[in-house]
């Protein structure tokens, strides 16, 4: 049986991008502008490897001006990953490793969500 020979690989091909980019026009998320309405999203994160969750104030967090919502598993035990659809997308009565999202917080600035 005899090895067909292929068309393109090895073979260069028009790039969409390329004109926006060598002539300075092209659009990065960074230089793009979301309105008034933008929220920042954070993760908090599990500092420990193992252990069980026994409450999860998050009053405090509410209260500070700007925050828009927190969300936690017990909020939405049922939701998963987009990847990981065994496992919750928010750890719910335990973490199994470090790192692990336990909230999710949506506030008017970056820092105020990272607080």
């Amino acid at each position: 049986m005899a090895i067909k020979k292929t068309t393109i690989v090895g073979q260069s091909f028009p790039r969409v991008e390329s004109n926006a980019k060598v002539t300075g026009t092209a659009q990065y998320v960074d230089d793009m502008q979301f309105g008034p309405n933008l929220l920042y999203g954070r993760l908090k994160r599990s500092p420990i490897p193992h252990g069980f969750i026994t409450r999860i104030d998050t009053s405090k967090a509410k209260a500070l001006p700007g925050v828009r919502v927190v969300v936690t598993g017990p909020d939405y035990p049922g939701l998963t990953g987009l990847y990981l659809s065994d496992r919750p997308t928010f750890a719910v009565d335990r973490v199994r490793f470090v790192g692990e999202p336990v909230a999710g917080v949506a506030a008017e600035t970056p820092e105020l969500a990272e607080r």
